[in-house]
């Protein structure tokens, strides 16, 4: 049994420990069955961005968002500033980085409803303010607005539509400075100019085409809206079986630490307006849609090369090729019979495969090619899918428990499904893990041909080096006064949090062409009242320590003074953990018990211990 002994810091208030996964037993409805295959094939002819800006979560105008993603199949990203970490709280008593924790999982679970990626910068909501400028002035100007510019230029959006205005018809100062940075920030990213260092660091320019705003309601005297795109959200889908305003309320109802939990839409006609504040593109008064003077076929890729275009004279006819391939592909589905649509998908995939090769290969300009490279690889990822969707590929990965400890070793057991009627044959399966942990396999492992109905299945092995990082967020703040996050070392700063720790893939071969699929890693943690959850797996310390409460306020006074204090903790080692827990405190100060012991025999349980603080009388600052 290993021993520890743990000393709280009194100045240390807050441990929070990292739930990740929530209902994640199945797919959506929209993601899945007839629904999900069809959308993968709509997907295949289409190539733009659409970035939608706010400034917390629960801002978003989520119909549109649901419209762009699960009907116009854009590729759509939203960017908030903040985590939410000022906001109220119906569901309990989070705070500040704790609330920013529970809000970053509302959104993410909001946006998975929608369809969309979810992104933040590093600001951090310090609670209601009453102008941009007082924003401004804690965030600072510069800071910020190359964040959002930063941002641009590594997502590359054609469309920004900015849900704030930038002046006080948005209200809250946060709301009117996501609005002024949004603005400036279209043209900004675009300018050499501006923020020069990030060219050093490998960025390009990038100029959006298109700059709209939302938030029109009110613009008027008469009434109606100042717009130039009037979008019918109400609009019902016959395959989704709810109109795009309906399923963005159930997303939007998932902000329920903000009282949002009963949201609810009815069917029936409903507009979503916007106006044109900045184009590159031309303008008019009225547009029949976001996407007017937008080219949004796969040949928009052989545009990303601009004036480098001679160097690869290929690429045009490649990417007609495939747009060839992705129309034949949706021309030939059958609900019954998807299966009738794989050979035109995995055609498209090898002209997108072939082609990055070509590219890689060509004499385009370094930043040139990295930027159709990524291009050509959102396509290959969404030729893939629309692959393993018409064929019934289907692949987990399981952990048997959520958590372990650094120094631990761990099964995995990865399978693979052919829900379809046609046979591929498994190449290789793969463990993705972080840098120093080691995966095996047993030699004995097989591949070869999955027959229709078939599954494979193999347990690997991971051990977690002694000195491995827990899992928790990359985003923190240093000091309770800063009005930034710091980040640690991730893939991705504007990510809500880092990749999965573990993520396996396998590769099969259909038609000569080679097909990955991939999935983190998850056990199993669901209850009979809540239902069954999947949750990321994760890595965790040996003991979690919890203070309450987190913070306490005690006036000057000339006498004794006393607070209580409950700390608690849990084992998260299989085989126990023993030691002592005391709260150190300033000089003069007492603590009552001084020290306590624990001993506990397994994973799970939990210890409670209260300490009674004695504050000396004449205490000050």
């Amino acid at each position: 049994m290993r021993r520890n002994t743990f000393v709280l810091l009194f100045s240390l208030l807050t441990v929070v420990a990292l739930r990740a996964g929530n209902r994640n037993a199945y797919p959506l409805p929209e993601d899945r069955g007839t629904a999900g295959i069809l959308a993968a094939l709509e997907r295949l002819p289409v190539f733009v961005r659409v970035l939608h800006t706010t400034a917390h979560p629960d801002d978003e105008s989520a119909a549109t968002l649901t419209w762009l993603a699960r009907r116009a199949h854009a590729r759509t990203a939203l960017l908030s500033l903040t985590r939410g970490d000022g906001g109220q709280n119906v569901l309990g008593d989070e705070k500040y980085e704790a609330m920013g924790l529970l809000r970053t999982g509302e959104l993410l679970e909001a946006c998975k409803i929608y369809g969309v990626e979810t992104y933040f910068t590093t600001v951090f909501e310090f609670g209601f303010s009453k102008s941009a400028e007082e924003t401004l002035s804690k965030w600072g100007r510069e800071e910020t607005l190359e964040e959002v510019v930063r941002f641009i230029r590594m997502w590359k959006p054609a469309i920004i539509i900015s849900k704030w205005q930038g002046n006080s018809k948005d209200g809250h100062g946060h709301h009117q400075t996501a609005g002024i940075l949004t603005h400036e920030a279209f043209r900004a990213a675009g300018d050499a100019n501006k923020f020069p260092e990030q060219l050093k660091q490998g960025l390009r320019p990038w100029q959006a085409k298109k700059l709209y705003r939302n938030n029109l309601r009110g613009d008027s005297e008469q009434g109606e809206p100042d717009w130039t795109v009037r979008l019918n959200v109400g609009e019902s889908d016959p395959i989704l079986g709810r109109s795009f305003r309906e399923i963005g309320t159930e997303g939007y109802s998932k902000h329920r630490s903000q009282g949002n939990g009963a949201n609810y839409s009815p069917p029936g006609q409903f507009f979503d307006y916007y106006k044109l504040v900045d184009s590159t593109v031309g303008t008019k008064s009225r547009e029949e849609g976001f996407f007017d003077s937008i080219d949004t076929s796969l040949g928009a890729i052989a545009l990303l090369a601009g004036s480098d275009a001679a160097s690869v004279p290929f690429l045009q006819k490649d990417l007609a090729a495939a747009q060839s391939a992705a129309e034949e592909a949706l021309g030939a589905f059958q609900p019954r019979h998807p299966e009738a649509s794989a050979s035109a998908s995995v055609k498209g995939l090898a002209i997108i495969a072939e082609l990055i090769r070509k590219v890689e290969s060509s004499a385009l300009p370094q930043p040139v090619k990295e930027i159709v490279e990524d291009a050509l690889g959102e396509k290959r990822s969404h030729f893939q899918e629309a692959v393993n969707a018409t064929l019934g590929i289907y692949l987990t990965a399981r952990t048997e428990d959520p958590t372990a400890v650094p120094g631990e070793k761990i099964p995995v057991t990865v399978t693979l499904f052919n829900r379809g009627s046609e046979a591929v044959d498994l190449k290789r399966v793969t463990l993705w893990t972080p840098e120093e942990w080691v995966s095996s396999l047993p030699a004995s492992a097989l591949y070869g041909e999955i027959r229709p109905g078939a599954q494979l299945s193999w347990k690997h092995t991971v051990e977690i080096p002694a000195g491995a990082r827990v899992t928790e967020p990359f985003w923190y703040r240093q000091r309770k006064w800063d009005a930034r996050y710091k980040t640690r070392a991730t893939k991705n700063v504007f990510a809500a949090f880092d990749e999965p720790e573990i993520d396996a893939q396998a590769t099969y071969r259909y038609h000569d062409t080679e097909v990955s699929i991939k999935s983190p890693a998850r056990a199993q943690a669901g209850d009979p009242i809540r239902g069954v959850d999947f949750r990321d797996f994760q890595v965790v310390p040996a003991l979690s320590v919890t203070l309450n409460p987190e913070l306490v306020v005690a006036p000057i006074s000339g006498g004794d003074q006393t607070r209580e204090f409950q700390v608690s903790i849990l084992c998260n080692e299989r085989t126990g953990a023993n030691g002592s827990l005391q709260i150190q405190a300033p000089a003069g100060w007492t603590v009552q018990p001084p020290r306590v012991q624990f001993a506990l025999s397994r994973k799970g349980e939990s210890y409670a211990a209260r300490f009674v603080l004695h504050i000396p009388p004449g205490t000050r600052e």
